[in-house]
């Protein structure tokens, strides 16, 4: 359900096309009109920066796998296969994670961040121990 300023920019496009056609628009197409409303071209190309230079910080995988993920769905042409995706998500880790990861050679990009994030535990946990 759209809220807000989605709420009123969709009523307008409805308003603009007819019920019937609006709601007949196809996923893709929709989201392509709400990117160019709420992320013109120049707000897309920051946005592709910052997923190129994204890195894990510290041992926060949860903030940089829910970044990841949400860089992702706006601009999911920079992961635009599966190999794509994996690679962009291991490239970003820490080097002790990027290496275990890749040896595994998962195939889905859920697999890989569920091993990551169990990689990242035990890096915390054994750095508890240590101290």
């Amino acid at each position: 359900m759209f809220q807000g300023r989605a709420l009123e920019w969709w009523s307008n496009e409805r308003n603009i096309r007819s019920n019937e056609e609006a709601y007949a628009l196809p996923w893709a197409e929709v989201r392509e009109l709400m990117m160019l409303e709420f992320c013109p071209p120049h707000e897309q190309l920051k946005l592709e920066e910052e997923f190129w230079h994204l890195k894990q910080i510290g041992d926060d995988n949860l903030a940089y796998t829910t970044r990841f993920k949400q860089l992702s769905l706006i601009v999911p042409h920079l992961v635009s296969t599966p190999k794509r995706m994996i690679t962009k998500y291991i490239n970003g880790l820490p080097p002790a994670m990027r290496d275990s990861i890749e040896a595994a050679q998962l195939e889905t990009i859920e697999e890989v961040y569920r091993l990551a994030a169990s990689l990242n535990n035990n890096r915390v946990r054994d750095k508890q121990f240590a101290n």
